[in-house]
């Protein structure tokens, strides 16, 4: 069973951040954790990597929103948000990200990136029911940014994005996902 540890801004909850919910949960046995967001201020970037327990299909990270804590698919400014140069930073397999509003600021290009880095293949991600605001203006901004370099190792890759919303905020640079496979000698 998952451990759920609530975060809330404004205080009362387990966490303020999702940052420091991210801290307490990668040295956890089980890869099992949640954090579910509440309004009251800006959740905070989050970088997730290097956990202590190992996620899988059953058992892996999830950052949500209860129903009545969402964006309602506009950009209103409801709904718990995450508002950052780099707002949620994937390196660890099996990562859900669900129901929250997530806009890029300036130093950054995307809403959600996803790198493993270290020639390591990354799968099992979910992103599912996000309003995702990337940042626009001179470089190009992107909802979703997936990088996944495989070198040498085999194996398949299976992401999921579903029932997002993405908003391009007026700039001709705006784009929603990006994609890139790059092999590097695997077989």
């Amino acid at each position: 069973m998952a451990t759920v540890k609530t975060i809330k801004p404004a205080g009362g909850g387990d966490y303020t951040t999702l940052q420091a919910w991210e801290d307490w949960a990668d040295g956890q046995a089980s890869a099992d954790q949640w954090a579910e967001c509440y309004t009251g201020g800006n959740l905070g970037a989050v970088l997730i990597q290097t956990w202590t327990g190992v996620p899988d299909s059953t058992h892996y990270p999830r950052i949500y929103t209860p129903k009545d804590q969402r964006h309602e698919m506009v950009n209103n400014n409801l709904g718990a948000y995450i508002e950052a140069s780099t707002p949620v930073n994937i390196k660890l397999n099996y990562t859900r990200v669900e129901g929250l509003r997530i806009r890029a600021t300036a130093g950054s290009t995307s809403a959600i990136y996803i790198s493993p880095g270290n020639g390591v293949l990354i799968t099992g991600i979910v992103i599912d029911s996000n309003l995702l605001i990337p940042i626009t203006g001179t470089s190009i901004g992107y909802a979703i940014f997936t990088n996944i370099i495989r070198s040498g190792f085999g194996g398949n890759v299976e992401n999921i994005y579903r029932n997002n919303i993405i908003y391009g905020r007026g700039g001709k640079f705006t784009e929603g996902m990006y994609l890139r496979w790059d092999d590097q000698g695997g077989p």
